[in-house]
């Protein structure tokens, strides 16, 4: 969902060098109410295959900048690399294609990961819903808990049996737990993808994004510990009591505690963390 720090984890992936980053790919199919399974996996293998297809060339001709920062950085206002065989050729020239997206399910994402071709490993970025719903409602944007909630819960489900059955090519992240040390989760991310040390690009990143502040909607300069738990100062007792009315379930499965009250959220002596929770989607330990 929105506001799960995708952008930030987006941008460490992206700090790689020969990297072909696209941003939000299926913004325009889920717009125009075309978004299922089928037409996300068409699109999404389309960049992982440098075969990019006609809603993808759609999107792209929309919002240039806001989908392959790198390649139209280069070239944004020359119509030429605006077709289909620029675009395959400037994603052919690199090495690593990375796709950041928040409108894909990860129940869908099977048949990628079975596509030898496209040859894809998944970072399931989870944050805890309360902050990432709050922050979306501070924005104006319209969502709804029980819809995000059963989203999250739906993924995560998912997402256990994906880490049985993909053990190395699927791998959650909880957001709080990149905030909490950036430095030690990067080195288990890049060993992921089967990297032996940080980048000097990624380190070079890292030394930047996670001492610098900016408050965009899609910043990645952030003191990312400063916004770990930032929800827990603003948050209203009514959204607090709205929110885990409805999302106490998921926010356990992802290790969290549940409030109840204002006080024990106001309390930072009260853990976000419940040491009790048994990790066995996270497998990394920081």
């Amino acid at each position: 969902m929105g506001r799960s720090g995708s952008s930030f984890l987006g941008g460490l992936l992206n700090s790689q060098k020969h990297v072909f980053y696209v941003f939000e790919p299926l913004h325009d199919i889920q717009g125009q109410h075309r978004l299922n399974r089928a037409t996300a996996i068409e699109a999404l293998r389309g960049i992982f295959t440098c075969q990019v297809n006609k809603d993808i060339m759609t999107f792209f001709k929309s919002n240039p900048r806001f989908a392959i920062k790198q390649y139209f950085g280069e070239c944004a206002r020359k119509p030429s690399c605006l077709s289909a065989s620029a675009i395959n050729a400037a994603c052919y020239r690199k090495t690593i294609r990375v796709v950041k997206t928040i409108r894909t399910r990860v129940s869908w994402l099977e048949d990628l990961l079975d596509d030898l071709e496209a040859n894809v490993k998944v970072i399931h970025l989870l944050r805890d819903p309360r902050a990432s719903i709050i922050s979306g409602w501070g924005r104006g944007w319209t969502i709804k808990a029980s819809v995000s909630c059963n989203d999250i819960q739906n993924d995560v489900t998912s997402g256990f049996q994906l880490s049985k059955q993909y053990a190395d090519k699927y791998m959650a992240v909880r957001y709080e737990d990149l905030c909490d040390n950036p430095w030690g989760l990067a080195k288990h991310i890049f060993a992921f993808l089967g990297y032996s040390s940080l980048p000097d690009s990624t380190i070079r990143f890292l030394k930047t994004s996670t001492s610098s502040i900016s408050e965009g909607a899609y910043s990645i300069r952030r003191n990312t510990r400063r916004m770990q738990q930032k929800w827990r100062s603003i948050i209203s007792e009514k959204d607090l009591t709205e929110i885990e009315s409805i999302c106490s379930p998921v926010i356990s499965m992802l290790g969290f505690h549940v409030f109840r009250d204002i006080q024990n959220v106001r309390n930072y002596s009260k853990p976000l963390y419940n040491d009790n929770y048994k990790n066995t989607l996270f497998k990394y330990d920081i």
